[in-house]
């Protein structure tokens, strides 16, 4: 019998999803470098700008696409095939209208950029005018395939998902970096990027229409309460993500207006380690909120209940050993990764424990999309986003704006915004205890490391006096150690006697 809960496949998504995700993380580290090598740090700053610059544009999107990868697990697990086909209908036709839109502002934004950043060499100005037009062309092509990867989502097939992003980031990388060895300049990159964006959308539909044939989509099932139901929904998920995007791309803007595009530079490297290890949590974060509405969908509200309740703490203990190694080893990564002049300790301690509680807080949120609930939450988030943006501002204008300023602005408004917010809705509409939460959430996963805080420290003091036995000695038995305390502490229950059971028969058989 068909588990139209997701649960049977969550392991299997997630552990396909983060393997996927080490090919994005090869084609994250290999393009920039290329970049910066071939092309020079201001070639790379001006390709960083147009991809900040037009992540503003991912706000056009109205959050449909979430709406339909929730109402096609509510649906499906109910059911009602007829009303998933006109929940399909209605969102294509949003996102046609919503990748026209990207289109021309996208037209817009290439025509303006040069107003608000500095690019004195002509060259440079009509460069970054010809990246931001095809990147914003790109991403209204993506728009356009967005149904499609939430029907696929919806029925609880990320590892399709996700193996079809990690296929687009490994064929832009090759066919990036080959493109750079041939003397290739940024507009040609900007142009590959398009037509792999082309490519990745065909594909993106052909399977979708492949997994749910059933679905018929006919213009007459257009219903326009029902489009407005989807695009509240939708903007609901939107308010949520426009917290991110306006701290995270305002910073980036201001920090390459002030600063220069080198130190853009500089700061997205650092920002793209953090990043990686955010999307993990994010891809298994985001299986959730399918898998609630399934839930819902079978009127197993209990279930809903302790879902809500503990998922958080599985995001910051998954999180918080990599954002240790990144805090103590995150400049040698980055002088690995992208040589000279990229490598910044500060920059790393900040943008890590920053990004604790708002690690903290995925799953919980994707647990109230799944509920309908998020609305009131991703609002909140944002007007405090909003002001502690405001009032952060005039504090980065005294530091002096560098990659370090940048990386502080970030940190302290996203963790106002995701740890103020969410532990009080919860406390206020769900009487869970604000204390009970964080503790669970936050402060039990941080004792969880302590062991490994304390190796990964001695590690780094044995590798900055070049004792290198030494130092995987401590990284080895730091983590065999957080191992252990997470199998006995952190693993629920039913998790441990799965495994051990299917453990048990391979044992058998050998």
């Amino acid at each position: 019998m068909t588990d139209l809960t997701g649960f049977s496949q969550l392991g299997r998504n997630v552990v396909v999803s983060w393997s996927v995700q080490i090919i994005v993380l090869i084609a994250g580290f290999v393009v920039p470098r290329q970049i910066s090598d071939s092309l020079g740090q201001d070639a790379l700053g001006i390709w960083d700008l147009g991809w900040a610059t037009l992540r503003y544009l991912t706000l056009a999107n109205l959050g449909v696409g979430s709406a339909l990868s929730r109402f096609a697990a509510l649906q499906r697990s109910a059911g009602d095939m007829e009303a998933l086909s006109q929940t399909t209908t209605i969102v294509s036709i949003w996102q046609l209208l919503i990748a026209a839109l990207t289109a021309g502002v996208a037209v817009l934004l290439a025509t303006a950029i040069t107003g608000w950043v500095d690019l004195p060499d002509p060259h440079d100005a009509e460069t970054a005018q010809i990246v931001l037009l095809m990147l914003g062309l790109t991403l209204a092509v993506k728009m356009l395939a967005n149904p499609a990867g939430s029907l696929i989502s919806g029925f609880h097939r990320w590892d399709i998902q996700h193996s079809i992003n990690a296929g687009q980031d490994l064929l832009i990388a090759v066919v990036l970096v080959s493109m750079l060895f041939l003397d290739a300049q940024l507009t040609d990159l900007a142009y590959a990027v398009f037509g792999i964006g082309v490519l990745t959308a065909i594909v993106r539909i052909a399977i979708a229409r492949k997994l749910a044939p059933e679905i018929r989509m006919k213009l007459s099932m257009w219903d326009t309460g029902k489009a407005l139901e989807l695009l509240r929904f939708g903007i609901k998920t939107l308010v949520n993500t426009a917290s991110n995007v306006v701290v995270y791309q305002t910073t980036a803007v201001l920090l390459a207006g002030f600063a220069g595009p080198a130190a853009l530079a500089v700061y997205n490297r650092g920002l793209a380690l953090v990043s990686h290890c955010e999307q993990l949590i994010t891809k298994a974060a985001q299986m959730f909120m399918p898998i609630t509405s399934s839930l819902i969908g079978l009127d197993r509200e209990k279930d809903t209940r302790e879902l809500l309740e503990s998922v958080g703490r599985y995001g910051l203990g998954i999180a918080l050993p990599m954002m240790l190694f990144l805090a103590f080893f995150g400049d040698v990564a980055l002088e690995l990764w992208m040589g000279e002049g990229y490598a910044n300790a500060p920059l790393m301690w900040a943008l890590t424990l920053g990004s604790l509680i708002r690690l903290s807080q995925i799953g919980t949120f994707n647990v109230l999309a799944g509920l309908n609930a998020h609305g009131k939450v991703a609002l909140a988030s944002l007007v405090v986003a909003s002001l502690s943006l405001i009032a952060m501002l005039p504090v980065a204008a005294s530091m002096g704006w560098s990659p370090v300023t940048a990386a502080i602005v970030v940190s302290v408004c996203l963790s106002l915004a995701k740890g103020l917010v969410i532990p009080y809705y919860l406390w206020r509409d769900y009487q869970v205890s604000i204390w009970r939460y964080m503790s669970q959430s936050i402060f039990l996963p941080i004792l969880w490391n302590i062991p490994l805080i304390g190796a990964i420290a001695y590690a780094r003091q044995a590798f900055d006096q070049q004792q290198w036995l030494i130092c995987l000695a401590a990284l080895f038995g730091g983590g065999v150690i957080t191992l252990l305390v997470y199998w006995r502490w952190m693993l629920p229950e039913a998790a441990r006697s799965a495994l051990l059971a299917r453990l048990r028969p391979t044992a058998a058989a050998q």
